[in-house]
């Protein structure tokens, strides 16, 4: 059995089963129906179409969520590296024209 809370109504829905319609699955995974249909037309998300219904595999969409997780420490330290890196470059020292640019400014006024 799978839970989804909805924000909006604080409700918890109980899913039980392994297909679920656009909105459950909405509930489900806390984005809106105009998004999944967006979803749906651009193919970012499984979805099966039975006659008039669009349905959803709960498992696939486990999988899909799965996969789109991005690792929190490796991103975070990347980011900390490019941050530091162009910091670096940019307000580099060792040059003595760039040192006094610093220094002074462009108009030759302390900063």
């Amino acid at each position: 059995m799978t839970k989804a809370k909805n924000k909006e109504t604080s409700k918890t829905l109980e899913i039980s089963k392994r297909y679920a319609n656009i909105k459950e699955l909405s509930v489900y995974i806390g984005l809106s129906v105009k998004t999944l249909y967006e979803f749906v037309n651009l193919q970012k998300i499984p979805s099966i179409k039975y006659g008039k219904k669009l349905l959803f595999d709960l498992q696939d969409i486990d999988k899909l969520m799965e996969n789109l997780k991005r690792p929190h420490i490796a991103s975070e330290e990347t980011s900390n590296n490019i941050i530091v890196g162009f910091h670096d470059s940019k307000y580099n020292v060792s040059d003595s024209s760039h040192a006094d640019t610093i220094k002074h400014g462009k108009g030759g006024q302390d900063v």
